[in-house]
C-alpha cells in the first residue's frame, strides 16, 4: 500500500479480532514512534506497550464507559509525556505536540500493516498510572489500542442510547472538504 493510500485508509477502529499482533509488526510501530519528529529531537515521551491481558483489563476499567470496546484489543499502548518543563527545552505544551506526531506515525504504521487503532484520551489518568506503575514525572495522555480489525463491525459503533448514536454520527462521520479546513491566502 502506498503512503497516500495508507493516509486515506486509516480510521478509528473500535472492534478487534482476538488474534495476537505479531512482535515484528509491533516493532515497526515502535520504530515509527522512535523516528518521529520532535522539537530539538527531545522525544519527551514514554510509551508503555501493554500485552498482558490482566493489565489490559484493568486499563479498560479505568477508561470511561464509552470505551468499553477496548477490551477486545490485544495490545494497548499508553502514551505518556514528560510532565515537567526542562531547562532550555521548550515549553511543556510542546510535549503534547511531539506525542501527537509520534502517535500519528504509529497509527499510520499500524494501518499500513493491516492493523487498526484508535487514540483514546478519556480515561482516569491516575488509575492507569497505578495499574502500570508510571513514574510521577510522566503524565499519561492517550491509550492507543492496536489490533486486527473485525470486518463484521467495520464502520459500526452501536451505543445503547439513540442520542449518543446521533452525537457519534455527527462528530465522526461528517465529511468536510479541503476548503472547509485549509484557507489559501
Amino acid at each position: 500500500m502506498d503512503f497516500f493510500e495508507t493516509l486515506l485508509k486509516r480510521h478509528s477502529v473500535r472492534a478487534y479480532q482476538t488474534r495476537e499482533v505479531e512482535d515484528e509488526k509491533l516493532e515497526k510501530i515502535m520504530g515509527a514512534g522512535l523516528h518521529s519528529a520532535s522539537a530539538r529531537n527531545r522525544q519527551p515521551y514514554q510509551v508503555y506497550v501493554v500485552k498482558n491481558q490482566s493489565l489490559r483489563e484493568k486499563i479498560v476499567q479505568a477508561n470511561f464507559k464509552a470505551n468499553f470496546w477496548m477490551k477486545e484489543a490485544p495490545v494497548i499502548m499508553v502514551i505518556c509525556i514528560n510532565a515537567s518543563k526542562l531547562p532550555n527545552q521548550g515549553t511543556y505544551e510542546h510535549n503534547y505536540l511531539d506525542a501527537g506526531i509520534m502517535t500519528g506515525n504509529m497509527m499510520l504504521t499500524a494501518t499500513a500493516q493491516g492493523l487498526g487503532s484508535c487514540a483514546c484520551a478519556a480515561f482516569d489518568k491516575d488509575e492507569v498510572r497505578k495499574i502500570i506503575d508510571i513514574p510521577k514525572d510522566l503524565k499519561p495522555i492517550l491509550c492507543l489500542p492496536i489490533g486486527y480489525p473485525r470486518e463484521d463491525k467495520k464502520g459500526k459503533f452501536d451505543l445503547s442510547k439513540s442520542y449518543e448514536k446521533l452525537a457519534h454520527f455527527l462528530t465522526h462521520y461528517k465529511k468536510r472538504k479541503i476548503n472547509d479546513i485549509f484557507k489559501i491566502k
